[in-house]
């Protein structure tokens, strides 16, 4: 067992990333009857942070739980990250893909690389100044 002193405001802090664990864990876990394992941990810290009574924690029936606050600012950032990983994601595959069809990467790497990297660039540029805009699919 460890034993930790913790400001309010770190408490708080890992009250959120508990939070994100636990919404990335729901998110990807598949099997339905596996517990998640940050409940208890979050559950912990709720306990921990009951004894000053901050305005982000709420009561319920069964003890004390993140209130809205916590709640919000961890969905945020989770939109957040989720909206630059489909940018990256999405300029990183175009680039890959474009770049494959030129140059074969195991036979030229230094030159596939070379290319991938200016084709990631004008992607880039593009998905900035446009998002999806000017995206489509041939038929």
């Amino acid at each position: 067992m460890y034993n930790i002193t913790l400001t309010e405001e770190e408490l708080r802090s890992l009250l959120v990333l508990s939070e994100l664990g636990i919404n990335i864990w729901e998110s990807t876990n598949l099997d339905e009857e596996a517990d998640c394992p940050f409940l208890d941990l979050q559950d912990k810290l709720c306990e921990a942070a009951t004894v000053n009574k901050p305005s982000w924690i709420e009561l319920d029936e069964e003890g004390s739980i993140p209130g809205e606050e916590i709640i919000i600012e961890a969905t945020d950032m989770l939109d957040d990250y989720d909206d630059v990983t489909f940018w990256e994601e999405l300029v990183d595959r175009m680039a890959e893909r474009d770049a494959q069809k030129e140059i074969n990467p195991n036979q030229h790497p230094d030159k596939f690389e070379a290319l991938y990297l200016k084709l990631s660039e004008k992607i880039e540029a593009e998905v900035e100044a446009n998002g999806l805009n000017n995206l489509s699919f041939k038929k």
